[in-house]
């Protein structure tokens, strides 16, 4: 459970760390626990989320740790942030969080009490102490539109009350991935990059921070963008073949057929190039039933033909169309359509008989064939 306050304070200097740990001796009935608490950057009148675990001390206990978790600053209980019941955070662990809002610059210290349950003992963290900076705001641009392995500009404008910033910002893919960093002079900074995926690309930029203005996760502000990478085209081509079946799927003195459809993939101007995705075909818009006809993988050096086989004469008669769906190096492409030929199987009448053979008018005959 999250809490939010604000809070005032005076700078206290005491010795800190990314995070310190103290723990209260266990009762008889009792298991041990300690409070972790992180440092986090922080910045003036923007929320930081302070967030204290809860542990083991040792070894013991099956049961998940419970309870609640009191905040401090300087010493003093926070207002707002007394008493958090406790929410899982894996295993035994157990976490209570608190969203401080500071009003200064300086640093503070800030402690988690954890009061303990009915099977783990009461612990203390030792102090955090947080170093509050000036908030930095952070932009971010790139061309709207690239082209794969192109190399392209990011850049990114970050500002602040109290000076120019300075320092670096880290350009970064939705995944996290770092694609490049940049030194700000002026306030701006640009570096390069060349995308290898295709598609609408996001970019972060994240602002490292300096001596006066807090990173980009303390400020709560990152700047962002969009790249429309293009890939190279690719082209499908659809061929059909009547294929004939043989025994023993089809019985002595009968004849039947299966249709074979080919998609061959091609990368425009790159033979050989390394190809994925896949390849669907459809009849008058719908799937064509039959194997390999939905989804049909596509992998391999540039040109790749892949086969659809159906065995339903309602699938024969066209129009059919192959539909490669691309890949993040190649775009997608769709094949002409084509409404193959189709020759149908011979068929012939043995022999009519009537029964009974010779009739009067009048009386009901059986003919069968």
């Amino acid at each position: 459970m999250r809490r939010v306050l604000m809070i005032a304070f005076v700078s206290i200097a005491t010795a800190g760390g990314l995070f310190a740990v103290s723990a209260v001796p266990a009762s008889a009935s009792t298991i041990a626990t300690q409070v972790v608490l992180p440092v986090v950057p922080a910045a003036v009148n923007v929320p930081s989320a302070m967030t204290a675990t809860v542990e083991p001390n040792g070894t013991g206990g099956t049961v998940a740790i419970t309870g609640t978790v009191t905040f401090s600053a300087g010493g003093s209980p926070i207002s707002g942030c007394q008493n958090i019941p406790t929410s899982s955070a894996g295993g035994l662990n157990a976490s209570a969080e608190c969203d401080i809002t500071y009003t200064s610059t300086g640093s503070v210290t800030i402690t988690a009490s954890y009061a303990g349950d009915s099977n783990w003992s009461p612990s203390n963290s030792a102090g955090a102490v947080e170093n509050v900076l000036e908030p930095a705001t952070v932009t971010a641009s790139a061309p709207a539109t690239a082209q794969l392995n192109q190399t392209v500009a990011l850049s990114s404008t970050v500002t602040g009350s109290f000076g120019t910033p300075t320092g670096q910002v880290m350009f970064e893919d939705s995944q996290g991935n770092q694609l490049c960093t940049a030194t700000l002079s002026g306030g701006h900074g640009s570096c390069n990059f060349a995308f290898s995926s295709g598609g609408a690309q996001t970019v972060k930029a994240d602002y490292l921070g300096n001596s006066t203005y807090a990173n980009s996760t303390g400020s709560n502000s990152f700047g962002t963008a969009t790249v429309v990478v293009g890939v190279p085209p690719t082209t499908t081509s659809l061929t059909a073949q009547q294929v004939g079946l043989s025994s023993p799927s089809v019985p002595p003195g009968l004849t039947a057929s299966t249709m074979q459809f080919t998609a061959t993939v091609a990368a425009t101007g790159s033979p050989g190039a390394a190809l994925s995705g896949s390849v669907s075909f459809t009849i008058n818009g719908h799937p064509v039933q039959g194997l390999g006809c939905t989804g049909q993988a596509v992998s391999g050096a540039s040109p790749q033909a892949v086969t659809c086989s159906t065995t339903d004469p309602e699938q024969f008669g066209g129009p059919v169309v192959a539909t490669y769906s691309g890949d993040p190096h190649f775009a997608g492409s769709t094949s002409t359509p084509l409404t193959p030929p189709f020759t149908p199987d011979t068929t012939s009448i043995n022999s009519l008989t009537a029964i009974p053979p010779g009739v009067i008018v009048g009386q009901s005959l059986t003919l069968r064939a």
